[in-house]
């Protein structure tokens, strides 16, 4: 299974938006710190992958360097896959929505920008509804705290 992912940064009214694809592999997670991207949690730090593919994200401990943290998780309740213009809005309204109450600071006044993963065809039809919401450094550096109440 794999998510797509949109890094979203949002300026005024407008939305500069990249896609990438995810997928993952559970057997690598017992060997490494690596797990399937439709596995992750609320609280969780990781490596934001980068390129157009990966396989698997590594999970890190969010005190060590990292550059991503999972805040917000949305369940897609619609009955078929949303088009990309629905999935785009679905991601905005859900991780722009959320982003406060977990970093205590609202996203336009924060320095941190937002990624979110979301399902591909492959991925839906096993059943993968979640888009997973991220926040990032947003000087493209790294982060070695929670962003969680953190008021970046």
């Amino acid at each position: 299974m794999s998510h797509a992912m949109r890094p979203a940064l949002v300026l005024g009214a407008s939305a500069a938006i990249l896609s990438l694809g995810l997928s993952g592999c559970s057997v690598l997670s017992a060997i490494t710190n690596r797990t399937h991207s439709t596995n992750l949690k609320v609280g969780q730090c990781i490596q934001v992958p980068d390129g157009s593919t990966v396989y698997d994200v590594e999970l890190r401990d969010c005190s060590k360097e990292h550059t991503g943290e999972v805040y917000y998780i949305e369940k897609i309740t619609d009955a078929t896959l949303p088009d990309e213009d629905e999935m785009d809005q679905m991601m905005e309204d859900a991780c722009f929505d959320n982003f406060k109450s977990y970093v205590g600071k609202s996203y336009s006044d924060s320095s941190l920008e937002v990624t979110a993963m979301y399902p591909t065809e492959q991925t839906w039809a096993k059943g993968d509804r979640d888009i997973v919401c991220v926040a990032l450094p947003g000087d493209s550096t790294t982060l070695s705290r929670s962003v969680k109440d953190s008021n970046m």
